[in-house]
């Protein structure tokens, strides 16, 4: 049986802004957002089986949730190191996906950015994500 070879990647910023409706109507709701970190990679030409129907190789998660918006530094992720050998040229990705906490909805309320790119980008300048309600069908700050 494989016994990973446990590796972090260091914590890093992450920064979910909202627009003034979805911040009042969370406020007054309690209602709490969920920031989700996915490390991954494309794989190398001779590792192509191990990937996904997505055509990625997942090296872990980690889900963060958050009282409402602002900064948050992201706890590190662990993940398999003896993966990074499968990934094209040891580029590790980092997808950054947020949505509602729904503690007052069975449904998401969230429309929001994602980040996708390299781990070092996001570990240099931080993420930044911005929301906003589902019905207002607009992203602030775009």
């Amino acid at each position: 049986m494989h016994t990973p070879d446990v590796a972090r990647v260091p914590s890093f910023v992450v920064e979910v802004r909202t627009s003034p409706r979805a911040t009042v109507r969370f406020a007054a709701a309690h209602e709490t957002i969920v920031v989700g970190a996915y490390l991954f990679g494309f794989p190398a030409p001779n590792a192509q089986r191990y990937a996904d129907d997505m055509g990625e190789i997942h090296l872990g998660q980690r889900e963060t949730e958050m009282p409402g918006p602002g900064r948050i530094t992201f706890p590190s992720v662990t993940y398999d190191r003896n993966k990074l050998s499968l990934l094209r040229n040891r580029d590790l990705k980092l997808l950054i996906n947020v949505w509602s906490g729904r503690r007052t909805s069975p449904n998401n309320l969230l429309h929001c950015s994602i980040f996708e790119d390299s781990f070092e980008v996001a570990a240099k300048k931080g993420v930044r994500i911005d929301c906003s309600l589902i019905e207002e069908d607009v992203l602030p700050n775009h």
